[in-house]
């Protein structure tokens, strides 16, 4: 949920490329992967971003995008009180 909340704030996020995360970024439309032990992986994302503010800017509204057509809390509560109807009208 960490990282929707990130991507929610419609910026790009730096990630780490080790896990689930990798499903949840795409290297270059959600943000940028990395190898989190390695400090010149690390920096050069930061410096990637700092240096291309058009890219910020895509990335950030593909994020935006994103979270609001799959994440956003109105849709996930609708999913749930659903579910939770169709559990409750077998009682």
């Amino acid at each position: 949920m960490k990282i929707n909340e990130y991507r929610a704030s419609g910026k790009p996020v730096i990630a780490s490329n080790f896990g689930n995360l990798t499903t949840l970024v795409s290297h270059g439309r959600h943000g940028l992967l990395v190898n989190e032990q390695n400090i010149q992986d690390v920096a050069s994302a930061i410096l990637k971003l700092f240096k291309n503010p058009l890219l910020c800017k895509r990335i950030g509204n593909n994020n935006l995008k994103d979270i609001q057509q799959h994440y956003a809390w109105d849709l996930i509560n609708r999913r749930i009180l659903r579910e939770l109807q169709q559990r409750t009208s077998s009682f």
